[in-house]
């Protein structure tokens, strides 16, 4: 199942900030809408704060996290990550990754809007405290690269909060580790690579987006008729076939084309 965000590629904006707990529970209003009593989650970068929200916030929807490349401090992250938000704007943001959202979404305003929120929403990073981490328990993953953007004694204090969690230290830095075990992509290109990240017994859910650079985009894999992609949070591209969701007011649904509006 992939998932854009509040403001994200198709999904419609509302009068609102976009916050991790807003976006959990979304994701929980889908599965729920879908008639998903379990998922395993994948969550990357800003994706993984979402993912951990929806475990912390909605327990009984998640079977397992992966919480890869983020941090629940703001002292869990290399301080040249928060010199960047201090000045980010729109006209650093790069430009295959304006013409990526304006290729689902031509709205030139709303592309501003999302990247004008999704700074905010970093720039106002509150931390999570320890007693809401250690309130997770289902079976955890941490991933980081060794040249990541979080600290790896950061991914350490985490690993020890979350009963039973296991840590991966990846050669890379932030998402590279993502490249180099399901194939090459290009940011912005669309591509989505092939491998295995499936399960058929579970589903699984899969939110993502850069925390360096607003609005990157990568890709994981599909197999068979369950899509398990990684979005960014300027869109979500490369779809061949299965569902794409987008929260729009009423909820929308979108498989395979077909569009049906439902009642969230």
């Amino acid at each position: 199942i992939a998932v854009e965000e509040q403001g994200h590629g198709r999904t419609a904006d509302r009068d609102a900030p976009v916050r991790f707990e807003s976006s959990a529970d979304d994701v929980a209003a889908l599965l729920r809408f879908l008639k998903v009593e379990e998922a395993d989650l994948f969550g990357f970068s800003n994706g993984a704060s979402v993912a951990l929200q929806v475990a912390i916030r909605h327990p009984r929807l998640v079977n397992k996290l992966v919480f890869a490349s983020s941090m629940t401090r703001r002292d869990g992250a290399h301080p040249q990550l928060w010199e960047f938000m201090k000045q980010a704007d729109f006209s650093n943001m790069p430009q295959p990754l304006k013409d990526a959202f304006l290729r689902v979404n031509p709205d030139a305003q709303q592309l501003r809007r999302m990247h004008d929120k999704d700074a905010k929403r970093m720039q106002s990073f509150n931390d999570v405290p320890d007693e809401l981490i250690r309130s997770v328990r289902v079976p955890t993953l941490i991933v980081l690269g060794d040249r990541d953007i979080v600290k790896p004694e950061h991914a350490i204090e985490l690993t020890a909060l979350i009963a039973g969690a296991r840590l991966l230290i990846v050669p890379g830095g932030h998402g590279d580790y993502l490249a180099s075990t399901f194939g090459a992509w290009t940011v912005g290109s669309g591509g989505i690579p092939r491998s295995v990240l499936w399960r058929r017994r579970h589903t699984e859910v899969s939110v993502g987006s850069g925390l360096h650079a607003p609005g990157q985009l990568t890709s994981l894999p599909v197999r068979g008729s369950l899509h398990v992609v990684q979005l960014g949070v300027a869109t979500l591209l490369g779809h061949e076939r299965g569902m794409r969701t987008g929260f729009n007011n009423p909820g929308v649904v979108h498989h395979n084309d077909h569009v049906r509006h439902a009642d969230r």
